[in-house]
């Protein structure tokens, strides 16, 4: 048994046997039929891919309907047929036409300022090539694979991922994808386990080898040992077998609001980490504070009277809502993301904040602020919550007052000076997925390095640290070994996914 590390879009852990995805490639030939006939056969072509998704969207969940409903629109969008007809008018073949056609939007989707808006190329190209293959009538073939598969592609359209799991796949091998592409989203709630790896690794695997993908940990594993194999192809969690602390408390993690039922009817002690971002990100418009008020007062009545803790929006980098994409208040700078980048733009900040303060009159809750650098964005958030309490009526005061305020600690120069900023914080949360992630950058060690343990411990035995509350969300926590260490040390708050805690024995 060989391990092999990838990077885990979903998080899943599924066993079967490699398949490679082979795709016909395009052939152009020069048709001698009419301008007019061109137009009908490409009306034709969209009126039949668009059946087609109808038809998927009827048995589909709300996610993947949503899904469903954008590549329609793509599909039959009016500057894309303008410009089919503009080529096929100039004397080109459909098949050039589109070819040219997708090589036009996919530009101008790459000029797009977010990696939001980026994404969708993925979405465009799905759609060109099912219109293609109607013009060409040449059905994707179905496979007749009776064991759970892995399927193995360069990447993966949306409509390939819904036809791959009606057709028995267990999950999806490929060496290019995003966290916020549409077929991840897909992949999520299919239950499809998802990886990214090297292209040389592919070369190592051959049709009809056994494969593992081990969500978990982030690792292929090729030719599975016999043990390796008692796992079921329904276990999404390979550690789930091994006991953790009984000590360990448990909070979940929301990234959307069609999670939040689940949440409210399990046992969690309460929502460790409200991704608020993820809740407006295909807003059009900015959210404003009627809209946020809603949505937070909803996740804190359902939770009422466990906690619930909302991260002020994080973005930065390449994540950004489509409402942010063109407003020049939040500048793009490479330096700068989370609550940094936010405080570009005050009045966006103290929006969220007194949403936030309403919230606080339907349950439990807590503020969270991602990617603190500097004890002046913390000192600037205090501020903002004093002038919304003055602003409030005077049974608001009570509620901003007691509202607890805390810190995301993820990155190494946050690790040393975060013990400086307790007078300003009452809880601090360890965000271990970024924290990891800059090791690998600057040291290219081995995830969970002894240098960042180190760092870690360091800063818990700071002496300013032990009266205030440190959690541990991301990767690190939800690794048993790791748990049990960071309990070794004091720490028993862990925030993770919520369909993970119920997993792990204790």
């Amino acid at each position: 048994m060989i391990a092999y590390p990838g990077i885990s879009l979903t998080n899943l852990t599924r066993k079967g046997q490699a398949h490679f995805i082979q795709r016909k490639a395009l052939t152009f030939i020069e048709s001698t039929v009419s301008f007019e006939e061109k137009r009908a056969i490409f009306a034709c072509a969209v009126a039949r891919v668009q059946s087609e998704l109808s038809q998927q969207m009827h048995s589909a969940n709300p996610e993947t309907q949503a899904i469903l409903a954008v590549e329609m629109a793509m599909a039959g969008d009016l500057l894309l047929r303008e410009f089919v007809e503009k080529k096929i008018s100039e004397g080109m073949t459909l098949l050039e036409a589109l070819s040219q056609a997708n090589t036009h939007f996919q530009a101008s989707i790459n000029a797009g300022s977010s990696d939001y808006i980026r994404e969708r190329k993925q979405d465009l190209d799905d759609v060109i090539c099912s219109l293609i293959c109607s013009i060409k009538e040449a059905p994707e073939p179905d496979f007749e694979i009776s064991d759970p598969f892995i399927a193995i592609a360069d990447q993966f359209y949306p409509s390939e991922v819904i036809r791959l799991s009606h057709q028995n796949a267990a999950g999806l091998l490929a060496t290019s994808g995003s966290l916020m592409s549409h077929s991840t989203v897909l992949a999520n709630s299919l239950k499809l386990a998802y990886m990214i790896v090297d292209k040389p690794l592919i070369q190592k695997i051959q049709e009809g080898d056994q494969l593992l993908l081990d969500g978990e940990h982030h690792q292929l594993i090729i030719h599975p040992n016999p043990s390796t194999d008692k796992i079921s192809f329904t276990d999404t969690h390979i550690y789930a077998k091994i006991n953790v602390p009984s000590q360990a408390s448990f909070w979940a993690v929301l990234n959307i609001l069609d999670e939040l039922e689940d949440i409210a009817l399990s046992t969690t002690n309460g929502i460790g980490l409200v991704r608020t971002e993820y809740l407006f990100y295909d807003d059009l418009l900015i959210p404003d504070e009627n809209r946020q008020t809603e949505v937070y007062q909803t996740i804190a009545r359902a939770m009422y009277p466990r906690s619930v803790t909302f991260r002020t929006f994080d973005f930065g980098f390449d994540k950004k809502a489509r409402w942010l994409c063109d407003r020049e208040e939040i500048p793009e700078q490479n330096k700068k993301r989370g609550i940094s980048l936010a405080l570009a733009n005050i009045s966006l900040v103290k929006t969220q904040l007194k949403a936030l303060c309403l919230a606080a009159s339907r349950g439990n809750i807590r503020i969270l602020l991602p990617y603190v650098q500097n004890k002046k964005a913390i000192q600037t958030v205090r501020r903002l919550l004093k002038e919304i309490a003055k602003e409030s009526k005077e049974e608001m005061k009570e509620w901003i007052s007691k509202i607890p305020l805390g810190v995301m600690i993820e990155s190494r120069s946050a690790i040393q000076r975060s013990a400086a900023w307790v007078p300003w914080v009452d809880f601090f949360s360890l965000g271990t997925n970024d924290l990891l992630r800059n090791e690998r950058i600057d040291q290219k060690e081995k995830i969970g390095s002894t240098l960042l343990w180190n760092r870690i411990y360091s800063l818990i035995q700071d002496e300013r640290m032990k009266n205030i509350p440190l959690e541990v969300c991301g990767i690190l926590a939800e690794n048993p070994k790791a748990i049990t260490r960071f309990i070794d040390w004091g720490i028993k708050t862990f925030v993770i996914p919520w369909t993970k805690s119920s997993k792990l024995k204790r």
